[in-house]
């Protein structure tokens, strides 16, 4: 299923790009998403490594999250990628508090620039958590792009308040349902 154009915050005079669009599909526990937005030369884009790994603090520059909640829960995943590759996964029990990272989830991805000019960021999600497997989640994909001057650039589908959040709970606004 395709998600509405991220919007984002702040709005500068000058966007990096114009918007980002993108699918999420589902298959039993596992979440795939694909983000797609115009190549610029203003967004920092890391190169690809050939061997990613599991990192801290990758919203500090480009990446893309997803966020993924259950109706009814104040539990959540947090799910991070850097165009390079590295990765991070938290679990929350509630609006950001943090028991660790998390062992529930595994992320893979890869990063292309179509001859087109549009870049493809897709990743993977392999979800090994009971209480999500059998569940509609509630998503909200989002991302955050640098620039070349090192500001950053927040991009989720709506944005409740006046400053970045993507941990709040009215932010995952997309349904994912379960299939039997």
């Amino acid at each position: 299923m395709p998600f509405r154009a991220l919007s984002q915050l702040p709005v500068p005079i000058a966007a990096p790009i114009p918007l980002i669009e993108g699918v999420v599909t589902r298959s039993n526990a596992q979440l795939n998403l694909e983000f797609r937005f115009p190549h610029s030369s203003s967004i920092l884009l890391p190169d690809p490594v050939l061997e990613p790994e599991r990192r801290s603090g990758l919203w500090e520059s480009t990446c893309f999250e997803c966020f993924i909640g259950l109706a009814g829960s104040d539990e959540y995943l947090e799910c991070n990628i850097s165009p390079a590759g590295h990765w991070q996964a938290f679990e929350f029990e509630a609006y950001r508090k943090l028991p660790g990272f998390s062992k529930v989830l595994t992320i893979t991805g890869s990063f292309r620039v179509e001859p087109s000019g549009v870049c493809l960021m897709s990743f993977k999600v392999d979800i090994d958590h009971p209480r999500f497997v059998t569940e509609d989640w509630l998503i909200s994909p989002a991302a955050v792009l640098a620039d070349q001057s090192g500001n950053l650039h927040y991009y989720a589908d709506s944005h409740p308040k006046d400053k970045p959040d993507f941990h709040l709970e009215e932010q995952r606004t997309l349904i994912v349902p379960f299939v039997r």
